[in-house]
């Protein structure tokens, strides 16, 4: 009987020494973040000083969520952070993971009594995010603070020299952007006006966008687009004291947002040309728009303005989006 004692008290040891020897320290353990203190937010509009993320891990063949949608806002002091808002813990990375899953979309209301215009969707629908996918809400808009923003899947495995490091997260636009701008030959100063560009087809002006995470591909393909209103023609910002023969294209200004694929087509722009001490004159020109806009890039259509009232199309300029605070091509990485 003492014996047996012995035996039981020393096994009562050796297990109590294991469960020491793998239990972790709170204070060891790594949290998921998403960016480092001392790190500002870059500049990045007050309209992006916050996004959603879904957060999961995978074991084996399970998965389970550990970030259902979280909300990440900007501190000025803790830099990207989840900390301090209802209903969400601290996170921390696992060492028993084979592997992680993240995604987000921006921008995010804060509370329901805001005014929504594009970002995340809030109703009582489908959820705005989930484990494979994000709905973001679209408008066409000339304001760039309007925009909607997708990350690109973020997949870290355990064997990942990432893992356990800063959740880096890569944003892009999901919508593309147009102008239009215009050369005058000859004459005295004029003002572009009434700037109309007319598709063949009503484009959407407001829609819903819905993305769907396929975890074996490292970017997202486009998503799918529902339509809840259209409308025609874009009506753009007059364009005032353009010179004559000047070499330099004059734009309106801002830009147009749009979430909707370029009809392909003849198009139609229209203007009314205004010049000190002669009468307006209204031109129309029809020219063809031959791929569909691709979000993240820029579409310029460029025309010429003659004395002889001739309006000419001379082509179209395509490059990367360059917006307030993103990085060109319509990435930013939260970091």
């Amino acid at each position: 009987m003492r014996e047996f004692k012995f035996l039981f008290a020393f096994l009562l040891l050796c297990c109590a020494a294991a469960c020491q020897k793998s239990d972790v320290a709170p204070e060891e353990r790594k949290p998921f973040a998403f960016a480092a203190s001392e790190e500002t937010k870059s500049g990045l509009s007050e309209t992006y000083n916050n996004f959603r993320v879904w957060a999961t891990i995978i074991q084996g063949s399970s998965s389970s969520t550990e970030m259902p949608g979280y909300l990440v806002k900007h501190d000025n002091a803790l830099g990207w952070s989840y900390e301090n808002i209802a209903n969400q813990e601290l996170k921390y990375w696992s060492s028993s993971a084979d592997a992680y899953h993240f995604h987000a979309g921006a921008p995010d209301y804060v509370t329901a009594s805001e005014e929504q215009v594009a970002g995340i969707v809030r109703n009582s629908g489908t959820p705005a995010i989930t484990e494979n996918s994000l709905t973001l809400k679209m408008i066409a808009t000339k304001e760039i603070k309007e925009t909607s923003l997708y990350s690109q899947p973020y997949l870290v495995r355990r064997t990942d020299p990432s893992f356990g490091s800063l959740v880096n997260l890569k944003f892009c636009y999901a919508h593309a952007k147009v102008n239009v701008a215009f050369k005058y030959v000859s004459g005295s100063t004029i003002t572009i006006k009434n700037i109309k560009l007319t598709p063949p087809a009503a484009i959407a002006t407001e829609a819903t966008l819905q993305i769907n995470y396929d975890w074996a591909r490292p970017a997202v393909s486009a998503g799918t687009l529902y339509i809840s209103s259209t409308s025609s023609p874009l009506e753009f910002d007059q364009i005032e004291n353009i010179s004559a023969n000047s070499k330099e294209y004059h734009s309106s200004s801002p830009w147009y947002l749009i979430p909707d694929p370029a009809s392909k087509g003849d198009w139609k722009l229209s203007i009314t040309v205004a010049s000190e001490g002669v009468a307006d004159v209204t031109k129309e020109v029809t020219f063809t728009v031959s791929k569909a806009w691709e979000s993240g890039k820029a579409y310029l259509y460029r025309f010429e303005y003659t004395d002889e009232a001739h309006l000419v199309f001379l082509g179209t300029s395509e490059y990367l989006f360059k917006g307030e605070n993103l990085q060109d091509g319509g990435e930013h990485n939260f970091e």
